[in-house]
């Protein structure tokens, strides 16, 4: 019989051990700031690796747009580092003209080395900005 409870304490110590490897992480949040002429904005990233690997990255913070033409349409991108490579994903917020803009959003990713924030103007081209 005690071979029985000691093999049972043993089982269980292995799965309590296995089932706290597979938890997601703690949220890692940094800090972001971003500027380009017309507009600024600042806030953090947080992110999350989950269990399969996969990472959840949620953004929030603020756009400031200074650029007085009321045209002039601004938002923000998330851009991501893996292996060499980049990823984007643009915020669904945007400020045309003078004023502020709360931004959040979230997007699913695999693991990164590096996350990052861009501020894109409607109409240019930069690298993970749309056009």
């Amino acid at each position: 019989m005690r071979k029985l409870v000691v093999a049972t304490a043993a089982a269980g110590s292995l799965l309590m051990v296995g089932a706290t490897a597979a938890a997601a992480s703690e949220p890692y949040v940094e800090p972001w700031t971003a500027s380009v002429t017309g507009a600024s904005g600042s806030g953090n990233l947080t992110s999350v690796s989950g269990v399969d690997g996969n990472t959840s990255v949620k953004l929030d913070g603020k756009l400031t747009v200074t650029d007085p033409d009321p045209k002039a349409c601004y938002s923000v991108t998330m851009g991501f580092w893996f292996s060499k490579m980049k990823w984007w994903h643009h915020a669904p917020q945007k400020q045309c003209g003078p004023g502020t803009v709360d931004l959040t959003d979230s997007f699913n990713t695999m693991s990164y080395f590096d996350a990052f924030v861009i501020i894109c103007k409607e109409g240019e081209w930069k690298a993970g900005c749309k056009a």
